[in-house]
């Protein structure tokens, strides 16, 4: 934990829950970042994003809705990751 950043805990989870994952796969992405932390959080919030989808069986709308929504405004961009 970063100094000064307490422990972000509650309810029986944690942000730093796949910090590990994301610390490993970090060099891999080569972003242009200025804080590792930030990177690391966001990934972290991602998964549970998702994992909270599959736990309230929300999963395929969601993932139908974020099609659509990139097919609307970034078209290419969702081509290009086959």
């Amino acid at each position: 934990i970063p100094d000064g950043m307490g422990s972000f805990e509650g309810n029986g989870f944690s942000v730093f829950a796949f910090s590990d994952r994301s610390e490993t796969l970090l060099p891999d992405v080569d972003l242009m970042i200025q804080n590792d932390w930030t990177a690391k959080y966001e990934a972290n919030t991602a998964y549970g994003f998702w994992l909270r989808r599959q736990a309230d069986d929300t999963e395929a709308r969601w993932h139908d809705a974020l099609t659509k929504l990139l097919t609307t405004y970034d078209s290419g961009w969702l081509s290009a990751q086959g």
